[in-house]
């Protein structure tokens, strides 16, 4: 293990206009213990690069930063991150988020060594909107609570947001799962990307704990990976998800199959309503859907003939894409015989 205590996890990509508050952030954080700051950078096109190298120069024992070649994405950021974790304790934070307590790290810090059965400990976060501070993630009467694995399947465990929750380092420190390895290259990047498998995976070896303070700021902006994306592409992920969780998670299967039909359901109600919409699926999100339908095949999930129906819902949908602008036009040719024009 390195002598440091902690390593502070920032992902980057285009957030030039955010960086430097994330890093003043955590470099202002008061702290009886050292910690390294590891930045990943997935080759940013705007002027990050050179802010990340200015703060490298001025603080070069504590800001690390690794350059990714090209774009890899989201799930390849974090495992570099993950690799280069050789402390005991571990947080994450996006690079258009930042620390609001000052002395939150310390706070985890002391719990964690104090508390060596959890995993696990946070505070709040308050949500950013049009670059104002709004509501809180988590409602006040969860805090100060103990949560275990067993309260997360109950429903009972609130979300922490990433950037509020420091980590006991035991699934990474003796190298990343090879199931998020292969998770770069496939599909099941949305399984491992997001900060759900992680906190699971964490949960499963301990307690949580959760602080009433409010520790971070969480900024909701449309360029984001989750944010910007399109409600369909939230849906997609969503349903995606749950499905690969029921063969991850056998004994929670019934849990996440109930999960997997309900984001479902959704799903296809948002698909139908997008048959009226002149943009249709992107690429990606259609190659996930294709994924999803052969998922469903495979986990003998179909007893009830609902991927039959998906199928006939998904073909109307592209046939409606093309026959959408036919429709139109003769609408249009309607109306302009009726009206003398």
């Amino acid at each position: 293990m390195d002598t440091k205590k902690l390593t502070v996890g920032v992902t980057s990509y285009n957030v030039e206009s955010y960086i430097a508050q994330a890093l003043d952030s955590i470099l202002s954080q008061k702290t009886n213990f050292s910690f390294d700051i590891l930045v990943v950078d997935d080759a940013s096109t705007d002027k990050t690069h050179q802010i990340l190298e200015a703060y490298q120069r001025k603080y070069p024992e504590t800001v690390k930063v690794i350059y990714s070649p090209q774009n890899y994405g989201n799930l390849h950021t974090l495992n570099t991150i993950f690799a280069g974790i050789k402390t005991p304790y571990f947080l994450l934070i996006d690079g258009d988020d930042y620390l609001l307590d000052s002395h939150c790290l310390q706070k985890e810090a002391d719990f964690l060594d104090a508390h060596p059965d959890f995993t696990l400990c946070g505070g709040n976060t308050v949500r950013m909107r049009n670059g104002k501070l709004a509501d809180r993630v988590i409602p006040s009467f969860k805090t100060c609570l103990v949560y275990t694995i067993e309260d997360y399947f109950n429903e009972t465990c609130p979300y922490v947001h990433t950037s509020a929750l420091m980590v006991r380092n035991v699934v990474y420190k003796d190298g990343i799962p090879e199931e998020y390895i292969k998770g770069e290259t496939t599909s099941d990047t949305l399984v491992y990307r997001g900060d759900t498998m992680r906190f699971l995976h964490h949960l499963q070896r301990g307690k949580l704990f959760i602080f009433p303070d409010t520790f971070s700021v969480y900024r909701i902006r449309s360029g984001s990976i989750w944010q910007g994306a399109s409600d369909f592409s939230r849906l997609l992920k969503l349903t995606f998800f749950n499905l690969r969780c029921t063969a991850l998670f056998p004994e929670q299967k019934g849990f996440f199959t109930r999960l997997f039909f309900w984001n479902y359901q959704k799903l296809l109600k948002c698909l139908c309503r997008s048959c009226c919409q002149k943009d249709g699926l992107s690429a990606t999100d259609r190659k996930i859907f294709d994924e999803l339908l052969d998922l469903i095949a495979c986990y003998n999930l179909d007893g009830s003939g609902f991927r039959r129906a998906t199928s006939v819902v998904y073909k109307c949908w592209i046939k409606a894409k093309a026959d959408g602008r036919i429709l139109m036009r003769q609408v249009q040719r309607i109306a302009k015989s009726k009206s003398g024009y």
